[in-house]
């Protein structure tokens, strides 16, 4: 009898949509592992890490783009006020987008000295596709969020599926013809493209969403969220310029094929460490956002806690021992420093895969200034280590242990405040 009493306890309702986006996300990142040998001959560590860098720069640039209310979405329980945050967010970044095309452009005609190394991301081609790259990823993240709410979560695995299997396949075939970052970059679009076409679809009745929200109602709802574009977001935006530093840092001190090294490592060992921490994130998120009970929240809370730190000892053990075996033998002798990259990039992977789905706590329950502050600590921790770093140090190592230093300090930090807030209610 106690057998099956544990038995019901492991698949309730949490544990089986966990299942169900993991089972589908191995098999998403299964056919992702087969393609990045391929892509790594395609393109090299040169364009690879122009790519890498403009993947950057747009996700730093996203956060701006929604204004953050892509997480408010999550908040009401009227399904009208969840219509008008969704027109919102994306009103603010069409408009956001167009001024990083118009800046973008503008900058192609101005050769200032200190941005010669980041040239390629202001011809207008390429500005064009980061403008529509980042206004894809607002309306993804918000019908995604859609999904969270209604808790579809095999529309939310097929949907991911779709994204990242087109995108593969297209930078794929198009790296055949023509061997540049730019067809990274349309893959990725276009993946977004159909991925959003699909969410919309499953979130969606014929003429159940209208786009006709009055000026009013948009400044009610931009009112009553506020605090998200006021602290959630200059909070989130520090906090992904941090987490994109490593990338703009290795450009600024090296070269592109540092950059593309590092960006390459850091997908093969984040891929299957993304795969369950994920999965978590988005239940978890669904879990909170449909419950009342406090106390509900808090079991939801510990439960992710403690299957993820029972996951992450076998996990990170292999990887810390044959992560630069595998990259070795995938990627080959042109990738050597992402073999070196990988010992010191495990650390800070093995706290971001326990600590971060629970960080949503600290949205969740409105403690944008928190959040805020723990960032700038973080930003002012990151510039005085670099300053230190670029004093005494010369070595493309020295930087990423500088770095993964103060990501293992700041993901502690959020950690700490997440689990204290949580305990509280």
């Amino acid at each position: 009898m106690n057998y099956f009493k544990i038995a019901s306890l492991s698949l309730d309702d949490f544990t089986k949509n966990v299942m169900i986006i993991a089972s589908s996300t191995f098999f998403i990142y299964g056919i992702m592992y087969l393609g990045i040998p391929i892509l790594s001959k395609l393109y090299g560590p040169d364009e690879y890490g122009k790519y890498t860098l403009t993947f950057a720069f747009v996700m730093i640039s996203s956060i701006l783009a929604s204004a953050k209310y892509d997480i408010a979405l999550l908040i009401p329980e009227k399904f009208e006020d969840a219509i008008v945050i969704t027109q919102l967010g994306m009103l603010i970044s069409i408009i956001f987008s167009s001024v990083v095309l118009i800046i973008l452009t503008f900058l192609n005609y101005i050769n200032f000295n200190f941005l010669y190394k980041f040239n390629y991301l202001f011809d207008f081609y390429t500005a064009f596709l980061i403008a529509i790259y980042i206004s894809l990823i607002t309306l993804n993240t918000l019908l995604l969020n859609w999904i969270s709410r209604k808790k579809d979560f095999k529309g939310l695995s097929l949907g991911r599926f779709i994204r990242f299997f087109l995108s593969l396949s297209i930078s794929i075939g198009l790296g055949f013809i023509y061997k540049s970052f730019v067809c990274l970059l349309i893959g990725d679009i276009i993946g977004l493209l159909i991925s959003s076409i699909y969410f919309y679809n499953k979130c969606f009745k014929p003429n159940e969403f209208s786009w006709k929200g009055s000026y009013e109602e948009l400044k009610t709802i931009a009112i009553r969220f506020k605090q998200f574009p006021m602290f959630s977001l200059p909070s989130s935006f520090v906090n992904k310029l941090i987490v994109q530093s490593p990338i703009f840092l290795l450009n600024h001190f090296f070269t592109t094929t540092h950059v593309g090294n590092y960006g390459m490592c850091e997908r093969l060992l984040s891929t299957p460490t993304s795969l369950i921490s994920e999965a978590s994130s988005n239940v978890f998120r669904g879990e909170l956002s449909s419950s009342a009970s406090a106390e509900h929240k808090k079991e939801v809370f510990f439960k992710v806690l403690k299957r993820l730190t029972a996951l992450s000892v076998p996990i990170f053990i292999f990887l810390y021992l044959f992560g630069g075996i595998i990259i070795e033998k995938m990627f080959g002798p042109n990738w050597e420093l992402a073999v070196v990259y990988s010992k010191y990039l495990i650390f800070p992977l093995l706290l971001q895969f326990i600590f971060t789905p629970l960080t949503f706590i600290l949205f969740y329950f409105e403690k944008q200034k928190l959040e805020f502050g723990i960032q700038i600590f973080s930003f002012l921790l990151l510039g005085t280590s670099i300053f230190i770093y670029s004093r005494f140090f010369t070595t493309d190592t020295a930087l990423i242990i500088t770095l993964v230093t103060n990501t293992i300090i700041r993901i502690s930090l959020e950690y700490f405040f997440s689990h204290k807030i949580i305990s509280q209610i």
